[in-house]
């Protein structure tokens, strides 16, 4: 499996069942071959760091995961439409701060579920 934590500062104090759909979609995802994909897909924040207070990283139900490995912008898309069809309506994908030094994608359940 290609997906892994940053580092050990990346914390899971919970799994709950929205947290498990996202990672078990990014395992699936990782495995196709029609993406342009880094050889590891890294995840950056999970329940740490800072983040605005009402957010759902502190609910365990979003992840942030690097997006500056991938080659291009395309291939950026491309990943994340497939990402956002995979897991479906209740779910979003955002790619936040393209061109900058954090910029990454932000996977969590929709506001108001």
């Amino acid at each position: 499996m290609a997906l892994r934590p940053k580092s050990e500062s990346v914390k899971f104090p919970e799994f709950t069942t929205e947290l498990c759909h996202i990672l078990s979609t990014l395992v699936e995802i990782d495995k196709r071959t029609d993406l342009e994909k880094p050889e590891h897909l890294v995840i950056t924040s999970a329940n740490d760091s800072k983040h605005k207070p009402d957010s759902k990283h502190y609910k365990n139900q979003a992840i942030d995961l690097r997006s500056k490995s991938f080659k291009t912008e395309a291939d950026k898309a491309d990943f994340m439409a497939a990402l956002a069809k995979a897991l479906g309506p209740r779910y979003t994908v955002i790619y936040e701060y393209p061109g900058q030094v954090n910029e990454h994608f932000h996977i969590q359940l929709k506001r108001g579920l």
